[in-house]
């Protein structure tokens, strides 16, 4: 298909407001079904960040008035065109919320250690990850920089160098952390990390490889 504005792709849909606003300069480049045939596949262009949560709830939109009734929920695959005022620096800054967001989906644990991350910045594209020194951290963390690094490189055009120093006070343990969520069916350190990353059904991942399919 051709490019075209996302409005003019569903000229039926129905927003209003900020999430109206949002998506109005944004492009659809491609239509697609997930092979396992239960996502209509949305790839969009912006040149402006979106927050996650309004990514989720436009979803959530195209689902109940385009593609529910024929047994498809909606996933947008986002892809970001940023000025040249954007650095690893300045993403990270502007996109953490909804880096904690997408992450949390993927598994509360890993979002919550996100969340209590300390950043430090090095050199250009350096991002430094300071976390809790504890087993559970070391089990499941190096996920989290695989996925901070394909949500960068891929979505973003802004390849970024992650790493782990493990040097934070331990806070909690894995029981506690899920509690806080209210998880219903809590998984240990080691099951949770061998899960694969397109779990959430709302993430932007592919079902077969586990990577954000870039927009083409």
């Amino acid at each position: 298909m051709d490019n075209k504005p996302f409005f003019e792709t569903f000229p039926t849909l129905k927003v209003t407001g900020t999430l109206h606003e949002l998506f109005e300069q944004t492009t659809v480049t491609k239509l697609g079904i997930s092979r396992g045939k239960s996502h209509f596949k949305i790839y969009l262009e912006s040149s402006h960040l979106i927050d996650k949560h309004a990514i989720y709830q436009m979803e959530d939109e195209v689902t109940k008035q385009i593609c529910e009734s024929q047994g498809l929920k909606a996933l947008i695959c986002e892809h970001y065109s940023l000025s040249a005022q954007y650095n690893p620096k300045r993403l990270m800054e502007e996109y953490q919320d909804s880096l904690y967001q997408e992450l949390w989906h993927l598994s509360p644990m890993i979002g919550k250690y996100f969340k209590d991350a300390a950043l430090e910045y090095e050199g250009e594209d350096g991002i430094i990850l300071h976390v809790e020194n504890c087993e559970m951290c070391r089990e499941v963390c190096p996920r989290m920089t695989l996925v901070l690094s394909q949500i960068f490189t891929e979505r973003c055009n802004m390849p970024a160098k992650f790493s782990l120093v493990y040097d934070q006070e331990k806070k909690e343990h894995a029981r506690q952390i899920l509690d806080d969520y209210e998880v219903e069916s809590p998984v240990t350190a080691k099951e949770e990390a061998a899960q694969p990353a397109a779990q959430g059904e709302s993430l932007p991942f592919s079902e077969k490889e586990g990577k954000i399919p870039a927009a083409a």
